[in-house]
């Protein structure tokens, strides 16, 4: 099922049933996670404390993403070349959107602030807008990770879409979530707007699940540096810098992303469950 397709089925939903509230744990858990990963690259561009293609080159094949020249991560070549847009336009609002997020789903922040409420949901909105011309922005300036959109990796007979197609997909549907919000506060519609939030919020942890799928392949890449028979059953390579370990670096970041994408669905059903059940004569 197309992320649109789902769209559209949650907002058929959202009209008729009431959403479960997101788990606030959850919610915190995954933007902790996204606040350490966008808050890296912006500390050690402001704050270099260390060489990181010297302290990174050795790491293990797909333990951490990097430039195929040098071994330098990814993320600190584009804040290089793109401080601006990387950093500024785009880790700067994906921090702002994790912190946001939670406070928004507070039911005593939503009862007792209501200034602050409605205050940090335009923030976090507008954050939302930011993040996703950005993130498709990546695609054409070529700051995102990945091969062309319409490629494949293939890995041991195995294939998968690029980074770049995921951004398109979650980069399409997320809008309409952020418009819905937006309008359903404007019109006053508060139970319309709780689920319509809901589904925002879904869609935009997206990414940060992405990152622990990331988590995972690392350690899997971690283990299978230990064991050179299962580096080679696995075609590992086991120069952690060069073309070949570039190439399977940015696979192994495609795949966390398409790994996680079914999960968020699995995650929206949950919240939405089905608002009636049919009956047998």
């Amino acid at each position: 099922m197309s992320a649109l397709s789902l769209l559209a089925r949650l907002g058929l939903t959202a009209s008729a049933t009431k959403a479960r509230q997101p788990s606030q744990f959850f919610m915190l858990a995954l933007s902790a996670l996204m606040l350490v990963f966008a808050a890296q690259p912006l500390l050690l561009y402001l704050a270099p404390v260390v060489d990181l293609s010297e302290a990174m080159k050795d790491s293990p094949t797909l333990t951490t993403y990097r430039q195929p020249e040098d071994g330098k991560p990814f993320f600190a070549e584009r804040m290089s070349r793109a401080p601006g847009l990387y950093g500024g336009l785009h880790a700067i609002p994906a921090i702002i959107w994790s912190i946001g997020i939670p406070m928004q789903h507070s039911a005593r922040l939503r009862s007792s602030y209501r200034t602050l409420h409605r205050w940090v949901g335009r923030a976090t909105l507008l954050s939302a807008v930011i993040l996703n011309i950005t993130g498709l922005l990546f695609i054409p300036l070529n700051l995102s990770y990945s091969i062309k959109t319409f490629e494949l990796h293939e890995w041991s007979g195995l294939k998968w879409p690029s980074f770049n197609a995921a951004v398109v997909l979650v980069g399409v549907a997320w809008p309409a979530t952020t418009l819905m919000a937006w309008k359903t506060a404007r019109a006053k519609q508060w139970d319309q707007h709780r689920r319509w939030a809901t589904v925002h919020t879904a869609f935009g942890y997206v990414i940060t699940l992405q990152r622990i799928g990331l988590l995972l392949v690392g350690f899997v890449g971690t283990i299978a540096s230990l064991s050179p028979a299962l580096s080679q059953a696995l075609h590992i390579p086991h120069h952690s810098v060069g073309a070949e370990a570039f190439e399977k670096e940015r696979a192994a970041f495609a795949l966390g992303t398409w790994l996680m994408i079914p999960w968020t669905g699995v995650w929206l059903f949950h919240l939405f469950p089905a608002s009636h059940t049919h009956k047998t004569a």
